[in-house]
């Protein structure tokens, strides 16, 4: 194992921290955005299937379920149950959103639509990064040093400890399960993610 590996490994895992960190603030946001800035009734007299957004162009429907996965993505950050469901599933629609609304419904629901968008399009990228971050780690051997190392050791060729790698891995598999309809650990990730901050 050599210092580039893992300090490769290192610069990943914190790119996909610093994401983390996005996410954890921008769920509760858009959620609040729904309930209390009045798209939940602008959409109200909407059917699923009616045009709701003009710039992303997604559907009453689209809105909805996006919402449903920002409720169980906060969940996942606060060490609360998530609901196993086809997320990643539910994502590619908001993505590639192709029913444009003639009109915008109002200002609340067009912002919503856009946060969406990004938050759908952060969840995927970092699906990508989780997906190169896990094959590193394995492909390189850390994980079998990591399994025998004492807790506090530093990582050879980063700043990390083995708790704080193991921690950062788990979460990272545990944020692919959400996406590809797994049952996930609960876990206290928001607290991994700001101590990776830290790093």
């Amino acid at each position: 194992m050599s210092n580039c590996v893992t300090s490769n490994l290192q610069t990943d895992i914190k790119s996909f921290m610093t994401s983390c960190e996005s996410l954890i603030n921008e769920a509760p946001a858009i959620y609040n955005l729904y309930w209390k800035s009045g798209a939940s009734s602008d959409l109200s007299s909407l059917a699923d299937g009616d045009a709701a957004t003009v710039s992303t162009k997604l559907t009453k429907g689209e809105l909805t379920t996006g919402l449903a996965f920002v409720e169980q993505l906060d969940n996942f950050f606060q060490n609360s149950a998530v609901t196993q469901s086809d997320y990643l599933g539910s994502l590619y629609p908001i993505y590639y959103g192709n029913n444009e609304a003639s009109a915008v419904v109002s200002t609340a629901v067009e912002a919503m639509g856009s946060r969406l968008y990004d938050l759908t399009s952060m969840c995927l990228e970092l699906l990508n990064q989780g997906k190169t971050i896990e094959a590193e780690y394995n492909a390189n051997e850390i994980s079998d040093c990591v399994a025998v190392w004492e807790d506090e050791r530093i990582v050879y060729g980063s700043e990390m400890t083995k708790v704080e790698l193991s921690s950062a891995i788990t979460l990272i598999q545990q944020f692919m399960k959400v996406l590809e309809n797994q049952a996930v650990t609960a876990g206290d990730y928001e607290s991994t993610v700001r101590q990776w901050g830290r790093l």
